[in-house]
């Protein structure tokens, strides 16, 4: 078995696709599993993070996509940075602002600088390399545009094992997602459209409830609801991205 007859067992054929096009829908299916699941699921194969300090204050973070940001204070104290508009960053950097962020609330931003998306995180660091006082560090995964060489892996590489197959319900669906629209504009097949159809609602069921299930196990048995939340109602965990 690999990642391509795993895909083909819920989309069906593939013959009809290119390598680059089931590639291309890997890795979108990939790219949605960051974004649903649970972000201590997404960072078990974790990518080394990136330190800002005051040598390196912004980040290049072309085909990088954040995961979250923490900015210690001049004690050492982790706080999770908060992502503000990259349109009103001036406002969260001037410290003569209503808006100005502290040590205690800091924010980041991705901006645009010379057509490069470079992070950013404010208030000012002024901490050197490896240090745990007043730097940043950001958590971030690959975004993913073609995982064509992987696809007679058994396993992705670089990604949690037990979200593989939610990976792979993703990427089934949006293959179907071509062969309905193939058969219900080219083809004007409306019988093979309706099986098509069905064949989507039963892989999101599936996919619906292997998210579930992931999500289930990390909270795990605390009354189903996470260790800040039982701590503070009103703190969650950071925004899943």
């Amino acid at each position: 078995m690999s990642i391509r007859t795993d895909i083909e067992i819920y989309s069906g054929d593939l013959s009809e696709f290119s390598d680059i096009e089931i590639g291309k829908a890997l890795a979108q299916g990939v790219n949605l599993s960051y974004q649903a699941l649970p972000d201590s699921l997404m960072q078990e194969q974790s990518f080394p993070p990136v330190q800002l300090n005051v040598d390196n204050v912004a980040v290049d973070f072309s085909s990088k996509t954040v995961l979250h940001v923490k900015r210690y204070d001049g004690n050492g104290k982790e706080r999770i940075c908060i992502e503000v508009s990259p349109l009103k960053w001036d406002d969260y950097s001037d410290n003569s602002s209503i808006y100005c962020a502290t040590k205690h609330n800091p924010v980041y931003a991705v901006k645009n600088v010379n057509n490069i998306p470079v992070l950013m995180v404010a208030p000012d660091l002024t901490g050197a390399a490896n240090s745990a006082i007043d730097t940043a560090f950001a958590y971030w995964r690959p975004t993913y545009l073609n995982l064509e060489s992987q696809l007679d892996n058994v396993l992705l590489d670089n990604f949690p094992q037990e979200a593989n197959t939610y990976a792979i319900y993703s990427a089934a669906i949006l293959i179907l997602g071509f062969k309905l629209k193939n058969a219900a504009l080219e083809e004007e097949d409306t019988e093979l459209a309706q099986l098509i159809q069905m064949q989507m609602q039963s892989v999101k069921g599936q996919l619906d409830a292997e998210r579930n299930r992931l999500n289930k196990e990390e909270k795990g048995g605390l009354n189903e609801e996470s260790i800040e939340q039982i701590a503070d109602p009103t703190q969650g965990k950071p925004t899943q991205r």
